[in-house]
């Protein structure tokens, strides 16, 4: 889109503030602030950190764009098990960065989303006192009712994420995982790390859309 001198517009530091502006010209373009900086109510009330495993082609571009629609700030890529990717690329990285920030910009956001270098499983984070930390797997996996591998449903306790909460904690941590979900051994090792297991109900998602279904939920 492009500006044409007398255009009003949002400006944002990428830190919740914003500010109107107009495009004017003495001699030279320039920008004049209309209003004071102010917090517009368009973030979400809370802070989503998304792990996501990483998937091929372009399903994880999508999913970092729609995620940033939604309000999700950082990303901490993850390598599982069954990732089909083993490596990212710096440049890929930068990618990723670019199509979050458009996204943050398209949708009137004002904070300004964050993309992490991939880490391992072992490199997972331990849920820290304020933070709820979620590993999301379907419950026809944990149950065994459609023929693949029973886990323990007792083992992890797992509900939908709604069922978790009275209220909404200040921060949340979304795990995912790649094509294919977590294998046991991983979603062991992060409901010791104090992540707590939960399924988005009897349907099965894809890698990509399982985490935007987690976080339209948690915005009701």
């Amino acid at each position: 889109m492009r500006v044409k001198i007398g255009d009003e517009f949002f400006l944002t530091d990428g830190n919740l503030k914003e500010t109107s502006a107009k495009l004017s010209t003495h001699g030279h373009y320039s920008i004049d602030a209309i209003d004071d900086c102010y917090f517009p109510d368009r973030e979400l009330k809370f802070k989503v950190t998304l792990f996501p495993g990483v998937t091929k082609g372009e399903r994880f571009e999508w999913l970092v764009e729609k995620a940033v629609e939604l309000g999700v700030t950082k990303f901490v890529p993850l390598f599982a098990k069954r990732c089909i990717v083993s490596s990212i690329s710096q440049n890929k990285l930068n990618r990723w960065g670019k199509i979050a920030i458009s996204a943050m910009l398209q949708c009137g956001g004002c904070q300004t989303p964050t993309i992490e270098g991939p880490i391992s499983l072992d490199q997972v984070p331990i849920v820290s006192t304020g933070i709820r930390g979620f590993v999301l797997h379907p419950i026809s996996f944990l149950d065994g009712r459609l023929g693949k591998k029973s886990y323990s449903i007792e083992r992890f306790s797992p509900k939908t994420l709604p069922e978790f909460f009275e209220q909404i904690p200040s921060e949340i941590w979304i795990a995912s995982g790649p094509e294919g979900g977590f294998i046991e051994d991983e979603l062991v090792m992060f409901h010791e790390k104090g992540w707590e297991v939960s399924h988005l109900g009897n349907r099965i998602f894809r890698a990509e859309t399982s985490p935007i279904v987690a976080i339209s939920k948690l915005m009701g």
